[in-house]
């Protein structure tokens, strides 16, 4: 389960920007459950990935874009 705030649309596919290595992955995704506040992922994540919800700057996220963690 990650935040909806993490959870992007291209086309009706959804992807999100999974952190790895320090910089930001598109990585589509399949999904199960959503509400308001939540998705689940059913695939093309797994436990303990972490997602990134937004930028501290306003700038949109990017595949490979270079990221700090925030917790």
């Amino acid at each position: 389960v990650i935040p909806r705030d993490a959870l992007f649309f291209e086309q009706g596919s959804p992807y999100v920007y999974r952190v790895a290595d320090g910089s930001l992955h598109r990585t589509q995704v399949t999904l199960g459950r959503l509400n308001l506040s939540q998705a689940q992922i059913v695939s093309g994540l797994k436990a303990g990935d972490m997602v990134a919800t937004g930028t501290t700057n306003g700038q949109p996220l990017g595949d490979g874009q270079p990221v700090t963690v925030v917790q």
